[in-house]
């Protein structure tokens, strides 16, 4: 059967369109099979993008991120990162099919494959994004493994661990001692656990999963590296003053030294008031006792001749009218004063904001 010449034409022209783009992304076949079938969704920031599939023997989820912006270096940060995804799905998805192959028919627990990222560090110089995935293909249990995506801001090429650090520094045996000295004070470990000695060994291999982050340097051990499945993977947060002679200066700038501030001093007492010279009042005359008063041998009446229901003197306080800020019922506002505020090691209560639904759902 022939074929219209008006769709061979358009087939021309579509396959004429798509090759240069074809051209610029490595293994093109395997990203167009790694995705084929997945619903995408993109955030309506644009800032996430969600894929997923579920099949009664296969179950796939992926979410990662995507740096803002429209420059050279951002779309090429964006475009890394989205190859890397394809990477693993494509990777998952060949052995699925290679185990469907050989073993025919998939019995037992669906296949699975979780993707999914720490939130993405901007410093001055490069952007930092940590990937995770755990993956199950049968077995007793799956396993979990982590990816530290780290992107020059001048260029948006990736930074490999090597880098991160001064062409001419033993960046290894620097990490190799920090970590050592982290992991044998965890409970797991000792000094002469020969599974940590050979794992935490100053060579380049143990230190590939290395994160920049806001408070220093995240070395990850991933499971099986320094101990048996049951203790998980660990991870060392150096901080950078640890590190500060062997980072690599261009992503590490030196951070201007602190003036030391000058020693607070105490505030010192007041002076004691001081009396102007003047001549002194001339005390007040002795009262005779009124008439009709209990005193006896120059003792103090006892009891008072004012009435009761008479008013107090005009000098002194009439507590009836102007109650003290201390009596009862006069505690103005004490509660609603404290409203709000948080005591110590408490945090502020924040209410929720809703997130908006909205979404872009892509074919």
């Amino acid at each position: 059967m022939q074929s219209h010449p008006l769709t061979t034409a358009l087939m021309l022209v579509l396959l004429t369109i798509a090759l240069p783009v074809i051209a610029e992304i490595p293994d093109a076949a395997l990203v167009t099979d790694a995705r084929a079938g997945l619903t995408q969704v993109i955030s309506k920031d644009g800032r996430e993008v969600r894929m997923s599939e579920t099949r009664p023997t296969l179950k796939i989820d992926v979410v990662y991120p995507r740096l803002p912006g429209n420059e050279p270096a951002v779309q090429e940060a964006n475009a890394a990162i989205a190859a890397h995804i394809d990477d693993i799905l494509g990777g998952f998805r060949r052995d699925y099919r290679e185990f469907v192959t050989s073993e025919g028919d998939h019995e037992g627990a669906p296949w699975q494959l979780q993707i999914q990222y720490d939130p993405v560090y901007t410093s001055e110089r490069f952007w930092s994004v940590g990937l995770s995935f755990y993956h199950y293909s049968g077995g007793a249990h799956g396993g979990t493994a982590h990816v530290p995506l780290v992107f020059s801001k001048a260029t948006g090429e990736r930074v490999p661990p090597a880098q991160l650090f001064r062409a001419d520094a033993d960046w290894v045996t620097a990490l190799a001692e920090a970590c050592f000295s982290d992991l044998t004070g965890r409970v797991a470990f000792s000094e002469d656990d020969a599974w940590l000695r050979e794992g935490t060994a100053p060579v380049a291999d143990n230190y590939r999963v290395l994160l920049p982050l806001a408070e220093g340097l995240q070395v990850t051990f991933e499971q099986y590296q320094i101990g048996p499945f049951a203790i998980g993977f660990h991870q060392v947060l150096i901080p950078y003053a640890q590190l500060a002679e062997i980072l690599n200066p261009e992503l590490f700038p030196p951070q201007e030294p602190v003036p030391d501030s000058e020693p607070e001093q105490e505030p010192q007492p007041e002076p004691a008031a001081v009396a102007a010279p003047g001549p002194r009042p001339e005390p007040e005359p002795e009262r005779e006792p009124a008439a009709g008063s209990a005193a006896t041998n120059g003792a103090e009446p006892v009891g008072s001749t004012t009435a009761p229901d008479a008013p107090p003197p005009p000098h002194v306080r009439d507590d009836r009218e102007h109650p003290p800020a201390d009596a009862p019922g006069n505690v103005r506002g004490a509660r609603g004063e404290t409203r709000g505020k948080t005591g110590p090691g408490e945090a502020a209560q924040t209410q929720p904001t809703a997130a908006d639904p909205e979404e872009f759902v892509l074919p």
